[in-house]
């Protein structure tokens, strides 16, 4: 099969094509699917591919030409902006501020992503947004890290 005069390999053929030759980019966006980028990773390494990256490795090694791009850009850039991230943060610290931002934004924002690596504030979290009503809230467990694995 072809796309456009490009053919289109399953993973096994193309890490017997082009497993010790070509870079093989792990670029999955939507990971509430249930894909994992560390199992394409660790897939396409069983399968004998030498070179795998993930797509934000790709990234910030040519940020001229992809960054920024969505939330995705060079930790650098966000540490000049540290004192205002926090002034945003420290905005919403109390329950006021946080129903006074939801009232306010009417429905403008398709949906509000937050990470919450405390876990006592993760609970307050979580029931702050159930209160809402079910205005959009919808829940995933996940962490973040610079590295696959635990610990």
């Amino acid at each position: 099969m072809t796309i456009e005069d490009l053919p289109v390999l399953s993973p096994d053929e193309a890490a017997r094509r082009h497993g010790m030759s070509a870079v093989f980019i792990v670029s999955i966006w939507r990971a509430e699917g249930g894909f994992r980028t560390s199992g394409l990773v660790a897939d396409l390494r069983s399968r004998g591919c030498l070179h795998v990256a993930r797509i934000g490795e790709l990234y910030w090694a040519h940020p001229v030409r992809f960054l920024p791009y969505y939330a995705i850009d060079l930790p650098s850039r966000a540490l000049p902006q540290s004192n205002a991230i926090r002034q945003a943060f420290a905005m919403l610290a109390d329950a006021a501020s946080r129903g006074e931002f939801v009232e306010q934004s009417a429905g403008r924002f398709r949906r509000v992503i937050t990470f919450e690596p405390d876990p006592a504030n993760r609970v307050r979290l979580e029931a702050y947004a159930a209160s809402l009503g079910g205005r959009g809230y919808r829940r995933w467990a996940v962490l973040a890290s610079d590295r696959d694995g635990v610990g």
